[in-house]
């Protein structure tokens, strides 16, 4: 094969590979990305993030000391071990907790959270409606908790949430704490809200991203001293330090968090949460992550609750004017609630002081989302990467990339509380660079594999073509003879130097017969040189110990015969060749004919060469595909200036011979240029009609009767 065949075989090769690489990427880049983010929304990956991305977010945040600053305006008092060494027992009275509000609302603060239900009554003295009226008389706003069950709790009066404080409608129309919640949750009559980046959900509630919990029993303080609190709000926790500002506990009717209490304002508007103004990032569960600071901090500011039940000292106010007081009970070793926070394991009341916080100092964290253009971006970088350049250039593409997706997660939360879902976004980088990577690099691998075949099998074939040629040096097609009674030209042209095309001419003694014989070796190399030796080698045999056989008239069954036998034995059916043989009787102007897979040659008269062109026809098996073998000699006239045209395969001359016409017999006098001048003529033709060049050996043999 030549260099010109080769270049655009491995340029159409290139091409296959690119097309092959796209669309491998493409199905990487959706199919990775996609599990991600189902893994992203599942409670596993909830688990995970929660516990990897959420802690190095607020431990880096603390290490560059980019945490919140806790507003001087909280003051915090517990009942901690000092208090319950003190009091003797766990919790404070009725009463008592009068007392504290009592003594707090000396220093007129803005508001007063009580982390506690009062669900459970509990006054030895049973001082109830004392307790109820020192609390309305200290004229301070008292927020306490409630919490929502599934299922009814026995032996306890459910909230009674159906009143004008939760039910927005009436709360706006009758100008209830309108100063400072502002619940809207109005549309205009007939008008239906859908949320620019929810449409596909198909619903027309613009609130169902907020926590639902309809058709379930809200709790909170005993019937009894429910008039003695200002406002109820929720402590609801949702786990994985998120807490949902409002939950919804009828369609008309909300409980806000208790910590949104102490804001100015506070509204739900067209599907999203506002406090002071500032809009909220919930989740799809209408939750929130709570801007948590470190666990120390708060220790810090936590005062003794006893204080508040001694005798007034002077040399340190307990609160300033317009403070957001809270009041955190169980907060004594073995009795409060811990929850898992980055920093450690934390007493639920500190979310509580950190979401009041957020409420004063407006740092809420915001959040971009789930982030799915992302993944698909960083799978997609992360697929260019995998596909682009060698092992170095990948791993380097695929450690700088990673950095710099860590990298701007932990800035956007230390220095802007941005949450950016980095962990997913990593993974879907690394994840899908990976994978192109691998199936790059096996495929890669694979086929430098194949090349090596290719090269060995390429290399093998040299060596045998260099030893066939060796081989067909000796075995070459005889060269014409000089035949009385005939002109005869020849056109003989290998595609190889180990050519698989053979012919031969043979007569007889007497000069009654003249005998030729053309071979189509099926392959090439040394197994066609090998075919070619013993077609050569029976002809030479039979030359030189039998040269009888030429005198007779079906001497080409014989050879026939014989030849199919020897290559049977060397190869069974692995050794086949063609042939047409031809042995003509000049004083009879006859010839006798026999094809054996082979083009059948073709006869024209003198009288009508320019009409008729007439193959002449005789059908039987190549040899040596079989062991048994009986073919059949045919006759047919061969007058003075008749001519017989025999070739191989090589050229597709029975379908173009209408060129022979262009050949008028007296021009064939000169007969030796008259083969190679027709096989140019035929490949023209075949060429323009179908684009197909030679790629085969050609031999033709064109004989003309003379005398």
């Amino acid at each position: 094969m030549s260099s010109d065949e080769v270049a655009p075989v491995q340029k159409k090769r290139r091409l296959k590979l690119t097309n092959r690489t796209t669309v491998l990427a493409i199905i990487t880049v959706l199919s990775w990305s996609s599990l991600i983010m189902l893994l992203q929304h599942s409670q596993t990956g909830s688990f995970i993030n929660h516990r990897i991305a959420t802690v190095l977010d607020f431990r880096v945040r603390d290490y560059l000391g980019k945490n919140p600053p806790i507003s001087p305006k909280i003051k915090i008092f517990g009942f901690d071990d000092k208090t319950f060494s003190v009091m003797q027992r766990p919790e404070l009275y009725i009463d008592e907790w009068a007392l504290c509000i009592k003594r707090l609302s000396e220093y007129q603060p803005k508001i007063i959270i009580i982390d506690k239900l009062f669900s459970v009554l509990y006054d030895p003295h049973e001082s109830y409606q004392k307790t109820i009226t020192t609390i309305k008389q200290a004229g301070v706003p008292v927020v306490v908790g409630s919490f929502v069950s599934a299922n009814k709790i026995a032996f306890r009066d459910p909230l009674d949430y159906h009143q004008t404080l939760y039910h927005i409608p009436s709360a706006e129309k009758q100008g209830i704490r309108l100063e400072k919640s502002n619940l809207n949750l109005q549309n205009k009559p007939g008008e239906q809200f859908y949320p620019e980046d929810k449409l596909w959900w198909g619903s027309g509630d613009p609130y169902r991203y907020f926590s639902d919990f309809r058709e379930q029993h809200a709790y909170g303080p005993a019937p009894l001293l429910r008039n003695a609190f200002t406002w109820v709000g929720h402590l609801q926790y949702a786990g994985n330090i998120h807490i949902s500002p409002f939950i919804r506990i009828d369609n008309d009717y909300w409980i806000p968090h208790a910590s949104l209490l102490a804001a100015d304002s506070y509204s739900v508007q067209e599907g999203s949460a506002f406090v002071n103004n500032q809009k909220l990032f919930l989740n799809d569960h209408g939750e929130i992550m709570v801007n948590l600071s470190p666990v120390s901090a708060y220790y810090k500011k936590i005062r003794r609750i006893s204080l508040l039940l001694d005798p007034p000292r002077e040399s340190r106010p307990l609160a300033e004017k317009g403070d957001v007081i809270l009041l955190l009970p169980d907060m004594y070793t073995g009795g409060t609630d811990f929850h898992t926070t980055p920093f450690g394991y934390a007493p639920g009341g500190f979310f509580l002081a950190s979401m009041i916080n957020s409420v004063l100092t407006g740092n809420w964290l915001k959040s971009m989302g789930s982030g799915s253009l992302w993944m698909l971006l960083a799978a997609t970088l992360g697929a260019i990467s995998g596909a682009t350049g060698g092992a170095l250039l990948f791993w380097l593409y695929l450690t700088l990339g990673s950095i710099m997706i860590f990298l701007s997660g932990i800035i956007a939360f230390s220095s802007f509380g941005v949450i950016v879902p980095w962990l997913w976004i990593l993974l879907s980088y690394f994840g899908s660079g990976i994978l192109i990577f691998a199936e790059e690099s096996r495929y890669t691998e694979k086929r430098a594999k194949k090349l090596q075949l290719v090269e060995a099998e390429r290399k093998l074939l040299a060596k045998e073509l260099r030893e066939a040629s060796v081989m067909a040096e000796a075995y070459k097609p005889d060269p014409l003879p000089s035949w009385p009674y005939f002109l005869i030209g020849k056109y003989h042209c290998p595609i190889y130097a180990a050519t698989g095309d053979w012919y031969a001419f043979a007569e007889a003694k007497s000069g009654k017969f003249f005998h030729l014989i053309m071979c189509d070796i099926t392959g090439h190399g040394v197994q066609a040189a090998l075919v070619v030796s013993a077609c050569k080698n029976l002809l030479e045999n039979i030359r030189t110990m039998q040269p009888a056989l030429f005198e007779k008239r079906d001497f080409l069954i014989d050879y026939m015969k014989s030849l199919n036998n020897l290559l049977w034995k060397q190869g069974h059916g692995q050794h086949v060749t063609t042939l047409s043989g031809v042995t003509f009787e000049p004083d009879q102007n006859t010839l006798h004919h026999v094809s054996a897979g082979h083009p059948p040659p073709l006869f024209r008269s003198d009288e009508h060469w320019s009409t008729s062109v007439r193959p002449l026809l005789s059908r039987h098996n190549p040899l040596g595909i079989c062991e048994d073998y009986d073919p059949k000699l045919k006759s047919d006239s061969f007058q003075v200036g008749d001519e017989l045209i025999v070739s191989t395969d090589g050229i597709p001359l029975h379908g173009l011979r209408n060129v022979l016409k262009t050949f008028p017999p007296r021009s064939l006098l000169n007969i030796a240029d008259g083969p190679e001048k027709l096989c140019a003529q035929v490949w023209d033709r075949e060429t323009r009609k179908t684009g197909r060049k030679p790629n085969d050996d050609v031999s033709l043999i064109w004989i003309r009767k003379t005398i």
